[in-house]
């Protein structure tokens, strides 16, 4: 509950009081062309794919042999919060539809709560960026193999991945300093 309060009031401080309508429609992933996966395995990692650009995140070495790797929960919504922090400028005033092969993920998306306090660590500054940015979201479920896109890149597998998506940025979007200091506080 504190870490909510301390939320609300980082969002309160930095509001200007100035809100613009969001779009009326819900756009789909596939429309925004977002997709985002995570592989498991300390030597893998996930990806989040917009349009032409993409981004992929190694596993830190130091959660090898640690719960955290078992957790595809929260491994699955590192890449959502990973996407929303470099390209939430793109989603400004937009209601997104999440697509996600992870059951367990879509009441977190779509109620933006957990009961779990590593869930919550990434849950709480997804719902901060979005409230920044007038960003509504909801998720619902996909099959896993409908993702090749994001899978090949969650999985290293490079030459998949491009002619996957030929068109793809020639390097990745870089990983904000802000995502890296929130993941290094989570366990």
């Amino acid at each position: 509950m504190r870490e909510d309060i301390k939320m609300l009031l980082f969002f309160l401080d930095q509001f200007n009081g100035t809100y613009l309508f969001n779009e009326l429609k819900w756009v789909d992933s596939d429309d925004l062309e977002l997709y985002t996966d995570s592989a498991g395995g300390i030597n893998l990692g996930c990806a989040a794919i917009f349009g032409a650009h993409w981004v992929f995140f190694k596993w830190p070495s130091k959660w090898k042999n640690c719960p955290i790797m078992r957790d595809i929960t929260f491994l699955e919504l590192v890449p959502i919060f990973l996407a929303f922090l470099i390209w939430s400028n793109e989603f400004k005033y937009k209601r997104i539809v999440l697509h996600t092969d992870n059951k367990g993920l879509i009441p977190i998306l779509n109620r933006k709560t957990s009961k779990s306090k590593r869930v919550m660590g990434l849950v709480r500054p997804l719902v901060l960026c979005s409230m920044l940015c007038g960003i509504y979201f909801k998720a619902i479920h996909i099959e896993g193999k409908s993702n090749i896109v994001a899978d090949a890149l969650s999985r290293q597998q490079m030459g998949r991945f491009r002619m996957s998506l030929p068109n793809a940025d020639e390097s990745p979007a870089p990983i904000p300093e802000s995502f890296l200091q929130t993941l290094s506080k989570i366990e």
